[in-house]
């Protein structure tokens, strides 16, 4: 079987490279993407941890906690994975190490081949936690600011600032997915592990509207 490692990385340059050299085989292709905010990246050191994978290593898009960045930073690297059809891909952070050898891994997923680990909650845990309902049902216009900045003063200024155009939307009982009756949102983990069979478009749906601006 062939795998694709899909990599989201924004620091610990160190933590990457043993990252990569645990994932290093012949039977793994490795697709990394670093935050384009990032400074002092040591590009040759990251990509000469390997040398039995095939890496490329791509620094597109800003990525901000929680932002739609994130969604088309997955969406880049499942798109460039796919053009050589992996049996899976597998979408890691950079701060993820595996506690498995790469012989355990094999073995599991040959002995699962064709199973897609996806993961989400259950529907009632998405009725009934309101705070989960709210992420979609709001409008976050500041949400790439909140973060941002080294000044303390500024997050805190961009956070109240959000909370109160949070507040005047509960007011005025602003709800943006009126506008989309049979869309079907699921609450859960980004991190999964697919086939190169598994519905793209339909898994597309699901990650853009549960990260909505």
């Amino acid at each position: 079987m062939r795998h694709a490692y899909l990599i989201i990385a924004h620091s610990n340059w160190e933590q990457l490279k043993i990252l990569l050299r645990l994932l290093d085989s012949e039977n793994n292709d490795i697709y990394v993407h670093i935050d384009r905010k990032a400074k002092n990246v040591p590009i040759n050191c990251i990509r000469n941890s390997v040398s039995k994978s095939h890496i490329e290593i791509y620094q597109i898009y800003k990525v901000y906690w929680g932002s739609y960045e994130l969604v088309l930073t997955e969406l880049l690297l499942f798109e460039k994975a796919h053009t050589k059809h992996y049996d899976y891909y597998h979408l890691l952070s950079g701060a993820d190490l595996p506690i498995k050898s790469q012989e355990e891994i094999y073995s599991f997923f040959e002995k699962n081949k064709g199973v897609e680990f996806v993961h989400y909650d259950t529907e009632e845990r998405l009725e009934n936690d309101y705070e989960i309902r709210r992420r979609t049902m709001l409008y976050h216009f500041l949400q790439n600011y909140r973060r941002r900045y080294n000044v303390r003063f500024f997050n805190a200024f961009f956070t109240l600032l959000e909370r109160m155009l949070l507040v005047g939307q509960l007011i005025f009982r602003v709800d943006r997915m009126k506008k989309h009756p049979d869309l079907h949102i699921k609450y859960g983990s980004q991190w999964v592990s697919i086939t190169d069979e598994f519905k793209t478009a339909n898994a597309t749906n699901c990650i853009i509207y549960l990260y909505l601006q």
